[in-house]
C-alpha cells in the first residue's frame, strides 16, 4: 500500500476541518424574514404593531428577522411606501428588494370590542403563501404582545410555555382564545337618590316627640347625594374601585342630616353586579341624658343636685343616682357617629346609559339602618389604546 506523505496528510486534515466549519456555519445560518407593514384597523390611533410583531417573531428564534431601519432604508431607495404595502404583489416586490427568504404580512383589528389577528407568511422562492392564521380574541386585549405571541406560536406550531399559559390564565383565557380585555369600564359615578330606613334606638329618636328631644317624624327618610369613584384595578371582567359618597337625608321631613361614606369594592364589567364596604360618618345631635323613676328622659343639666338641710341650714350637693347616657337628642350638640356600611347592587344598562340600583345596610349597636339608592350616568369607554 502507498503511504501518504506528511504534506498530503496535512492537506487532507485541513480540508476536512474547513468542510466541517462550513457545514456548521451553514447549519447556523437562519433564513431571513422581512416585515414591511402590519395593518392597524379599528383603533383610535395608529399602533406600533409592525415593530411588536418583529420583536415577538424574533423571540421565537426561527428566522433572522430583518431590522426595522434596514427595511425602511431599502424601501425608501426603491420608492416603496411602507404604509401602503399591504397587498401580496407589493409584499413580493419588497421581499425581492430586501433579498429576504420569507415575508410576513397581516393585520390586527379592533372590531365590536374584539381583537382580530391575521398573519400570512409568503415564500419568496415560490411566491406562494405557505403559512397563515386568523385568531379572534373576545373582549379586546389588555396585553396585545401576549396575543401576538400566542398567534405566532400557534402559526408556527410552537408549544406555549408555562409562563405564557400563566399570563393567559391571569387574563381570563377562554378556550383557545384570550380574554385580556380592554373592557368597557363601567363607571357609575353620578347622582344618587333613595330612601333610608331606621330601626331600634335610631327609629325611636326620629319618632320621639320634639319636646322630648326627638324629631317627631318617620323612621324613613329621603336621601340624595353624589357618588365619586376612582378605579384602581381593571383585570379581565372585574374592576376594583374606591368610592366617595356625600349624602343628605331627611330634607323631606324638614331636617338636614349629612353623611360621608368611603367605600372600596369590586364590580363585574359584564354583569354589572358589585359589592362594596367601608366606613361611613353621620352627623347627628346627641346629649348626655338620664331617666327618672317614671321612665322619662331628662338632660343631664336638668338634675337639681342641691339639697337643703332644715336642721343645719346647710346646702349640699347630691350626685345624680341615675345612669348618664349619651344618646340621640335634638336638644344636644352635633356629633359625628361612625359606622361601617355594606352595599351590593347591580348596574342596568340601556345603550350608553348606566342605571345602578344598590341596597345597603349599616349595623350599629341597638340600631340598624338600611336602604336603597338609585342613580344614572352615561357609559365611559376606556380602551387604553
Amino acid at each position: 500500500m502507498k503511504k501518504f506523505n506528511s504534506s498530503k496528510m496535512k492537506t487532507v486534515i485541513i480540508a476536512a476541518i474547513l468542510l466541517m466549519v462550513v457545514n456548521v456555519r451553514a447549519q447556523n445560518i437562519q433564513p431571513k424574514i422581512g416585515i414591511v407593514k402590519i395593518e392597524s384597523r379599528g383603533w383610535k390611533a395608529e399602533q406600533p404593531f409592525t415593530q411588536l410583531v418583529r420583536i415577538e417573531l424574533g423571540k421565537l428564534n426561527i428566522y433572522e428577522v430583518m431590522d426595522r431601519y434596514d427595511i425602511e432604508d431599502v424601501m425608501k431607495q426603491n420608492n416603496i411606501n411602507t404604509d401602503e404595502c399591504l397587498n401580496k404583489d407589493c409584499i413580493l416586490e419588497a421581499g425581492k428588494q430586501l433579498q429576504a427568504d420569507y415575508m410576513l404580512g397581516g393585520s390586527i383589528e379592533m372590531m365590536n370590542n374584539k381583537v382580530l389577528i391575521m398573519f400570512r407568511e409568503i415564500d419568496m422562492k415560490t411566491g406562494n403563501t405557505q403559512k397563515t392564521i386568523t385568531k379572534e380574541f373576545p373582549d379586546g386585549a389588555q396585553e396585545i404582545e401576549v396575543l401576538i405571541e400566542v398567534s405566532l406560536k400557534e402559526m408556527y406550531g410552537i408549544k406555549i410555555d408555562d409562563v405564557t399559559k400563566q399570563n393567559l390564565d391571569q387574563k381570563n383565557a377562554i378556550a383557545n382564545a384570550v380574554n385580556n380585555s380592554k373592557e368597557l369600564t363601567v363607571s357609575i359615578g353620578g347622582p344618587r337618590f333613595g330612601f333610608g330606613f331606621l330601626t331600634g334606638t335610631a327609629a325611636e329618636f326620629i319618632k320621639r316627640a320634639k319636646e322630648d328631644g326627638g324629631y317627631g317624624g318617620y323612621p324613613a327618610m329621603f336621601q340624595f347625594g353624589y357618588q365619586f369613584e376612582k378605579m384602581y384595578l381593571n383585570e379581565g371582567n372585574f374592576q376594583a374601585m374606591f368610592e366617595f359618597l356625600p349624602t343628605i337625608s331627611g330634607v323631606d321631613q324638614g331636617r338636614f342630616i349629612p353623611s360621608f361614606t368611603f367605600l372600596t369594592g369590586f364590580r363585574s364589567s359584564k354583569s354589572g353586579w358589585e359589592f362594596a364596604f367601608g366606613p361611613t360618618i353621620t352627623w347627628t345631635k346627641t346629649a348626655n341624658s338620664y331617666q327618672d323613676n317614671t321612665g322619662k328622659w331628662h338632660m343631664e343639666y336638668e338634675y337639681q343636685g342641691d339639697r337643703y338641710d332644715s336642721v343645719t341650714h346647710i346646702y349640699s350637693y347630691v350626685r345624680n343616682p341615675a345612669e348618664i347616657i349619651n344618646r340621640n337628642d335634638a336638644r344636644g350638640e352635633v356629633t359625628a357617629k361612625p359606622g361601617i356600611l355594606f352595599a351590593a347592587g347591580k348596574t342596568f344598562k340601556s345603550g350608553k346609559l348606566n342605571m345602578p340600583l344598590n341596597f345597603y345596610v349599616v349595623p350599629r349597636k341597638g340600631a340598624l339602618q338600611f336602604g336603597v339608592s338609585y342613580g344614572f350616568n352615561t357609559m365611559k369607554k376606556k380602551t387604553g389604546q
